[in-house]
């Protein structure tokens, strides 16, 4: 069926962020359509494939590494064609909830094409012309080859292509130097490979106090750092070789490359929607609105690939409830998905003294938490940037858990509570989450020593 329909949201793109905005008008009886022209959900389900992929990878770290529990084992063995059944059976298991098919059957109506814009509120897919009452661009990015020499000849596989491998790589070179590329890197040599990375500053946004630790445990588990760029890489019968800036040669089986990216935006003609844009993003406010007030951009394609589902709810609480809802970084949890992980929220140091003037820094590392000692976890801490009065202005943690951990910082931050109200929880023991306790506890020293308090105990010990 053709011809023109006039639904409430027009959403163009079906990645995680597209179906988690398409989900939630469904579920308001929103007439929606969605417009994608490949896998509908296919961003959640390699989400789930790379969680899946690292989980496999820990269960080989722990096997290994056994003994320090007093309990012997042979190193363990990798079968490939099973991680990557794994691999699939977990994101296969999730596929339904952002298929297609649900999607039709809650009645949102999708449509297999390409999308581009015909005016300011029109859109032309395939054989339908679409006039929506809003907009929801979630396109996301497609992967840009960075400009090494011999690189687009050689073979060679994105980070998002690593379960189309037939056979585990005995040798991996990985060009590049984000967390995913470590995450990948950390977990390969896990599983046993012979890893190298290349990058000329790996993790270069973290603190070193947050990515030393992190860079140190991959290279415990084998992982060879080199922090130089890359001159050329070409085939070679012994395998791919890579020559370095710096002089070095590596040879490896396998080639992976962690792509730049560029937002999928070139074939909707925005120009003709009035949507200002460059070559690489769209231009949008804290409402996630564009120069054309009926469209909005969410997700990879406004900018941030960790904020789909927050960003699906800003701006449907725009479109639906007319709340002037607005993105803020402030509340979004980040985790880098090493071994040890990290993870934060809310603001750092610097940005927390630019807004409160005065701040105070509560830290504890895990070497003295009960659990850390347990499960022999005790590489890692938690910092804690609270302002004068110790409400909670952000939280990065290194270290086991830390991906779970942060959830109830994320929600201090976002309340404004008092490092003592979130301490005042009381967690089971031993608990990795009671490293916020313990971070408090140089509080309640400060109120027991106050010259005040002290007059009070003593006159109540006389009591």
């Amino acid at each position: 069926m053709s011809g023109l329909l006039t639904p409430d949201v027009c959403i163009i793109g079906g990645g995680a962020a597209g179906t988690t905005a398409a989900l939630a008008l469904a579920a308001m009886n929103i007439p929606t359509v969605l417009v994608e022209r490949g896998e509908v959900g296919r961003g959640a389900q390699a989400q789930t494939e790379h969680a899946a992929f690292l989980a496999a990878a820990a269960r080989a770290h722990v096997v290994r590494t056994a003994r320090r529990f007093g309990i012997s084992s042979s190193a363990p063995k990798v079968d490939w064609p099973a991680v990557r059944a794994h691999v699939a059976q977990a994101a296969e298991a999730l596929a339904p909830n952002t298929s297609a098919a649900r999607l039709t059957a809650l009645g949102v109506q999708v449509i297999a094409a390409d999308a581009s814009f015909v005016d300011h509120r029109t859109v032309q897919a395939g054989s339908h012309t679409i006039r929506a009452r809003r907009f929801i661009l979630a396109t996301g990015v497609r992967a840009l080859l960075p400009p090494v020499p011999g690189l687009s000849e050689t073979p060679h596989l994105t980070l998002d292509c690593v379960m189309t491998l037939e056979e585990m790589p005995k040798r991996l070179l990985i060009l590049g130097q984000g967390p995913r590329s470590i995450e990948l890197a950390q977990a390969f040599a896990q599983l046993g490979s012979r890893v190298a990375i290349v990058g000329a500053s790996p993790l270069a946004d973290l603190a070193v106090e947050w990515r030393e630790p992190i860079l140190a445990s991959c290279r415990r588990d084998g992982v060879m750092f080199h922090e130089a760029a890359v001159a050329s890489v070409r085939l070679e019968k012994s395998g791919i070789k890579a020559e370095l800036a710096d002089g070095t040669q590596l040879t490896a089986g396998h080639l992976l490359v962690e792509a730049e990216t560029s937002q999928e935006i070139e074939a909707l003609r925005l120009d003709l929607a009035g949507v200002r844009h460059d070559d690489r993003t769209i231009e949008v406010d804290q409402r996630l609105r564009t120069s054309n007030r009926r469209v909005f951009a969410i997700g990879s394609t406004a900018g941030n690939p960790a904020a789909e589902a927050a960003d699906a709810a800003i701006v449907i609480r725009n479109i639906i409830f007319r709340q002037p809802a607005r993105r803020t970084d402030e509340h979004l949890p980040y985790l880098i998905a090493t071994d040890p992980p990290y993870a934060s929220v809310g603001l750092d140091e610097e940005a927390a003294h630019r807004r409160a003037g005065v701040i105070r820094i509560f830290r504890w590392p895990y070497h003295d938490n009960a659990r850390a000692q347990a499960e022999a976890s005790t590489s890692g801490h938690i910092r804690i940037v609270t302002d004068a009065r110790t409400r909670v202005l952000g939280v990065s943690i290194v270290g086991h858990g830390a991906g779970e951990l942060i959830h109830t910082w994320a929600a201090a931050v976002k309340h404004r509570r008092s490092l003592a109200e979130v301490a005042d929880v009381l967690a089971t023991y031993p608990a990795f989450s009671d490293l916020g306790r313990q971070a408090a506890a140089v509080l309640q020293v400060e109120h027991l020593t106050n010259p005040r308090v002290q007059r009070i105990i003593r006159f109540l010990r006389l009591g």
